[in-house]
């Protein structure tokens, strides 16, 4: 919500998502492949994997709320 009300970023809470977005979810996938997992589960929860680190690495690269313009907020307030 930051970013319709244009509050102050959070520096620490950015730092934390871009270092996540870089690591990104190698290993993650890799623990998921070497598991003992059925099948059809470890496909589904590397559905999930692929899902949550492209939301990371697309709120990675979201610029900070006071950075951002007035149309780019309007925008943003109609995904809420």
């Amino acid at each position: 919500m930051c970013f319709v009300n244009d509050c102050p970023a959070d520096q620490s809470t950015q730092a934390i998502v871009v270092r996540l977005a870089m690591v990104g979810t190698f290993m993650l996938r890799r623990i998921l492949q070497r598991s003992a997992y059925p099948p059809n589960y470890a496909e589904q929860m590397g559905a999930v994997i692929a899902l949550t680190g492209r939301l990371v690495d697309l709120a990675g690269n979201l610029t900070s709320p006071d950075q951002m313009s007035a149309e780019g907020r309007q925008q943003i307030r109609l995904l809420d």
